[in-house]
């Protein structure tokens, strides 16, 4: 709820080289930004506002942590943190779909790593050649197995 110079200097803070906050980056994302209420942690806030009331830093307090405007939008960012892993899990498990896999001449202690990475990822792996193998997975294109 910072206004435009406040915004760019939290950008600045977050991002010093300027590589993931533009000065323009929000216009193409305004729908993926989060309005939510004030916070007025300091008694300059409330004063700012109208209000003359005892600040939560003054009172050397904090809101309620499970009914306060910073736990109300935590729920929604890990809610959102929650639903886009799923997604992306979803997505993962298509990238190799009908891949069959075989690995050639892969540090044995590596393997098991790779072909669950694989497995996740849609592949099926098999520990032989097949006619069913669509892949053969290898440093060497010269193996028996890639033959």
């Amino acid at each position: 709820m910072g206004d435009r110079a406040y915004a760019l200097e939290m950008a600045k803070l977050l991002d010093p080289k300027g590589q993931y906050f533009h000065s323009k980056a929000w216009m193409k994302h305004k729908d993926n930004l989060i309005l939510m209420e004030r916070y007025h942690f300091f008694a300059s806030s409330w004063r700012q506002f109208g209000f003359n009331c005892r600040s939560l830093a003054e009172s050397r307090s904090d809101e309620c942590e499970s009914d306060g405007v910073l736990a109300r939008i935590l729920n929604v960012l890990k809610q959102a943190h929650h639903t886009s892993f799923d997604v992306l899990r979803t997505l993962k498990s298509d990238v190799l779909k009908g891949c069959v896999l075989v690995f050639s001449r892969i540090v044995h202690v590596m393997l098991p790593a790779l072909q669950k990475i694989a497995e996740q990822m849609g592949a099926i792996c098999l520990t032989e050649v097949a006619f069913s193998v669509t892949r053969v997975v290898g440093p060497d294109v010269g193996t028996e197995k890639a033959r």
